[in-house]
């Protein structure tokens, strides 16, 4: 009995709590109503502890409430009159502020930082404001390191804008992301033009902490070097992960070492068991610590110190925060002279985070620390291991094996979650880690940690710690990158659905617990996951591969074209893929289209088509080639020098994609029912395109008619009006379709009377960006389709669009309600 979760209080308390969170977050702004229901919520919790009863679920229904409107700052935030998001307009403003964290370089060539803004001027016009913005300046940071510290003042002139999401089916809330450190708006802002003013008096902790941290990363490169040996020590002892690279970074990944870039429990707790044993074995040497049994109490006394000042030092995120909170509360134990209850002290390291920040339940970094933890301490309930040391031999098998088990219990803890938001996972993971996290761990990080606590005594010990501890660092790097080159080392996975999580997890418990049960129960539970998994394949399989309609998705990639083409009986076609003009400062295809592909469990594209070899198709379609199975490329084959396009025409030739010529891709292809007529461009396409000197690509778009049944869909590219003309000339009433995607994203150069006239759609698709600087849809064009009477669908005004047919009636919903 004693082991039940009854007699571990704080365990369901901090459920309920969990609960409230979340229930908050889902469904907010009733703070009202829950109110008052806590209050009469309140009168049986007082008379049951008057009469000394316990109320297990009014209990749990009071913290539901209490963490139901603990989030209700984040999710229904009540902002004062003259805070900046009100003055999110198409003005540019001088904008005045104090630097709220220290500057963050993101992407080799801008850099970030957060400001709280007290003024706002344009003209005659001062405002007295408040409110936090995110500010990006564009800077050549490999000449450039930010020399600006919080409490700085900087002025400014620029927009400001409301964050704001992709709506796509299943898609990252990045509106809330942002809320949860509440910052409602972003402003971009030109580095050359920054006016900053020193603050010499703000000389508080966090800025002398700042200060070391910067000093001790520069120590760290001046002593190794810039490489990536330098870029990943710093990651590991100062917290600064600005000179990881993308690759190096999915060298991490696919080796299953990404855990150990981000300062998390594994590198304080290793910590803390290094100077916990050190500690040790000094005062036992000390008699008076040895004769009163305090060596291990003044030990983990000792211990917090290095702890809390490695916290410090790594920048104290929001992941290295929930790490010295959960060791500080396991040394505690320590103190107050009670027997260690590891679950019980998740518990109160969970309770304590939460109470202190409840938006960190949503964080990814609390959800794998927590499941990796909670996975290791069940996974060892389970067993009946020997307590016996004996020889040394055995104490280091012993070791070892515990060892082996605690990555082997995080590795299954936490590989549903690394799907549900990384879509990959480590094939080789177990055994990386059990050859590279000893040496990083043991060696390398309390190495590193010791040589930064010597730097301001003596830079000559300082720097050879850090030479040894690089020297073992660079030998893990290189088993690192040899095991991620493999092929097999890592596979990309589709999204599982919520209820598949709980479904893996309550298998999961069950076999690690299965002795706890009753026969009955046993067999009741497992009959019950086994059932609710055939349900759930079922399902997916029958939306997948047995649905008899034609489903298009208009994705919502910003300034740009994307459609996910679902023919019947599972046949994949992708039509553009949206970008912007650089990946590597927001990739569409990694971060919007190949999420959602993987949400509707889709690996395999059949069909990829890219229309014309603009930015704004292409660059998302990069991601997709190279990370999904794709069968076959449809282009119309007019080069452009660009990186993009060279990319993508390289992962066609390294994987073997077949990739048909325009006069093998034209005219009409039946695909399972559904009848794709790709109209246009026509084959001497080229010899026009030599004779034009402006908007060549825009005009050779790729032209095509996707109809099943009555109901048909015209994808037009950026065709622009000379092409509009031509095709109403060699096609005329073939154009007829149901459903339009604007030409151009409805510019003005396009969607001439004439050919408006010739397809004569119901409704019209336009895909363009939020406000975005070309002015698309133009206004003259919109009255064009007003006059006609379309249905209008915008993905700035509408997000994703999905369109459904059956060949004989359509229905057109969309991710946002209508105009």
């Amino acid at each position: 009995m004693k082991d039940t979760i009854f007699f571990r209080p704080l365990i369901p308390i901090t459920i309920f709590l969990m609960v409230g969170i979340a229930v908050g977050t889902w469904f907010p702004g009733l703070a009202h109503w829950v109110l008052l229901i806590t209050g009469f919520v309140l009168i049986p919790v007082v008379m049951g502890i008057v009469k000394r009863r316990t109320l297990f679920f009014v209990i749990g229904a009071l913290f539901c409430a209490l963490g139901y409107l603990s989030i209700q700052p984040w999710t229904s935030p009540s902002l004062p009159s003259n805070h900046i998001i009100y003055h999110a307009t198409s003005h540019r403003w001088k904008i005045s502020g104090i630097v709220d964290n220290d500057p963050i370089i993101w992407k080799k060539n801008r850099i970030q930082f957060v400001l709280n803004v007290h003024r706002l001027e344009k003209k005659s016009l001062s405002l007295d404001t408040t409110g936090r913005l995110r500010v990006t300046c564009r800077v050549d940071t490999k000449t450039y390191t930010p020399d600006f510290l919080p409490g700085d003042t900087i002025r400014f002139s620029g927009k400001i804008r409301k964050i704001r999401n992709f709506h796509n089916p299943g898609g990252f809330n990045y509106e809330r992301f942002m809320a949860f450190k509440n910052i409602h708006v972003s402003s971009w802002a030109s580095f050359e033009k920054l006016s900053v003013t020193r603050n010499p008096k703000v000389l508080g902790v966090g800025k002398t902490i700042l200060q070391i941290r910067q000093k001790t990363a520069a120590f760290i490169t001046e002593t190794l070097g810039e490489n990536p040996t330098s870029a990943v020590m710093k990651a590991l002892v100062v917290g600064d992960r600005d000179g990881i690279d993308d690759k190096l970074r999915n060298d991490f990944n696919r080796s299953g070492m990404g855990h150990l870039l981000a300062i998390s429990g594994l590198h304080v707790g290793i910590v803390a068991t290094v100077f916990f044993i050190l500690f040790s074995v000094l005062l036992s040497r000390v008699s008076v610590f040895l004769w009163n049994g305090w060596v291990r109490k003044a030990a983990a006394l000792l211990t917090l110190f290095p702890v809390v000042t490695y916290g410090l030092l790594a920048g104290m995120s929001p992941s290295t925060q929930r790490a010295v909170i959960m060791v500080s509360v396991f040394l505690m134990t320590f103190l107050i002279g009670r027997k260690h209850d590891s679950i019980n002290t998740l518990a109160v390291a969970a309770l304590i985070i939460l109470i202190i920040y409840p938006p960190a339940l949503f964080s990814v970094s609390f959800q794998l620390s927590f499941s990796a933890v909670l996975a290791i301490l069940s996974g060892f309930s389970s067993l009946t291991l020997s307590k016996k040391t004996g020889d040394i031999k055995n104490r280091m098998i012993m070791i070892f094996s515990g060892f082996f088990l605690s990555s082997l219990f995080a590795i299954l803890g936490t590989f549903p979650l690394a799907m549900y938001y990384f879509n990959q996972i480590s094939l080789v993971g177990l055994p990386v880690n059990f050859i590279v996290v000893p040496m990083v761990g043991f060696l390398v990080v309390p190495l590193g940690l010791i040589s930064g606590f010597i730097l301001p005594v003596s830079q000559i010990l300082a720097g050879l710690g850090f030479e040894i501890s690089g020297a073992v660092l660079s030998f893990s790097l290189e088993i690192i990158h040899y095991i991620s080159e493999l092929k097999f080392s890592a596979v990309k996975t589709i999204t599982p659905s919520l209820t598949e999580l709980i479904l893996y997890y309550g298998m999961f418990l069950l076999v690690l617990h299965w002795r706890l049960c009753s026969k009955k129960k046993l067999l009741l539970v497992s009959t019950a996951i086994f059932l609710i998994t055939c349900v759930d394949i079922a399902y997916w399989r029958f939306d997948r591969f047995n649905i008899d309609k034609l489903q298009i998705t208009f994705i919502d990639v910003g300034q740009g074209n994307a459609a996910l083409l679902e023919f019947p009986c599972g046949y994949i076609m992708m039509i553009d893929g949206g970008g912007f003009s650089d990946n590597s400062v927001f990739d569409v295809g990694e971060r919007i289209v190949a999420p959602l592909l993987w949400r509707k469990k889709i690996k395999t594209v059949n069909t990829l088509v890219l229309t014309h070899p603009d930015a704004d198709h292409l660059n998302g379609l990069l991601y997709i080639a190279e990370n999904f199975n794709v069968n076959s490329v449809w282009t119309n084959h007019q080069s452009v020098d660009t990186m993009g396009y060279t990319r993508f025409m390289e992962i066609i030739r390294q994987k073997n994609i077949d990739c048909p010529s325009l006069d093998s891709i034209l005219g009409v292809h039946q695909i399972n029912g559904v009848s794709v007529n790709v109209m246009y461009p026509s084959l001497n396409y080229r010899n026009r395109a030599e004779r034009e000197e402006t908007d060549n690509t825009n005009n050779n778009s790729l032209v095509m008619k996707v109809q099943t049944g009555s109901i048909s869909v015209l994808f037009t590219g950026d065709i622009m009006a000379p092409a509009e003309a031509e095709l109403c000339q060699i096609r005329g009433h073939a154009l007829k379709s149901t459903v339009l995607v604007a030409p151009h994203h409805g510019s003005r150069t396009s969607s001439t009377l004439k050919f408006l006239a010739r397809v004569n759609p119901n409704a019209v698709v336009i895909s363009a960006g939020w406000q975005n600087r070309f002015g698309m849809p133009a206004d003259q064009v919109l009255q064009r389709y007003r006059k006609r009477k379309c249905q209008i669908f915008r993905t700035d005004v509408n997000g994703a669009i999905e369109f459904s047919t059956d060949g004989k009636s359509y229905s057109i919903e969309s991710m946002l309600n209508s105009n």
